[in-house]
């Protein structure tokens, strides 16, 4: 009797094979997060320029600034001025609009500034929203403030 080749791939060959596909994987998935983690950070400085005109056209309107809120939840008022089904909350992050004080205590005029800050669920994405859009902002973990306008 003759022995012929079977059709299919050997047990060697399927290991290797798995082999290739795990390492390309490993070298894949890292660069997605990245990638990922960049559109999301250009989504977040896109929705603080959304807000901020917002904000800043509220205020031509009414000649006062929005009144503060909780994080997530859209300002009494502005709600007109944003986009249609614009929201505060979003997957990976959440936007808080904000009166900051720049000092303790007593402070004076030029010492409050109107901000929006983004909430990240991830440190990561407000460091990358920091090093991409690095002017006017201030970081405290993963809360990233975009300073609007001095009071």
């Amino acid at each position: 009797m003759k022995r012929g080749r079977r059709a299919g791939f050997s047990l060697v060959e399927l290991l290797i094979t798995v082999t290739i596909v795990g390492v390309l994987a490993s070298l894949a998935v890292p660069r997605y997060k990245g990638i990922k983690l960049r559109a999301q950070a250009s989504q977040v400085i896109g929705d603080f320029d959304v807000v901020r005109q917002a904000v800043l056209n509220f205020y031509v309107d009414s000649s006062h600034f929005p009144g503060e809120s909780p994080v997530g939840v859209i300002p009494s008022g502005l709600e007109q001025y944003l986009p249609e089904h614009f929201t505060f909350l979003r997957g990976d992050w959440q936007l808080d609009y904000d009166k900051v004080s720049m000092r303790a205590g007593q402070a004076g005029p030029g010492d409050v500034f109107v901000g929006i800050a983004a909430v990240a669920t991830d440190k990561t994405l407000a460091d990358i929203v920091v090093r991409t859009l690095d002017l006017g902002l201030m970081q405290q973990g993963n809360r990233v403030t975009f300073i609007i306008a001095p009071l």
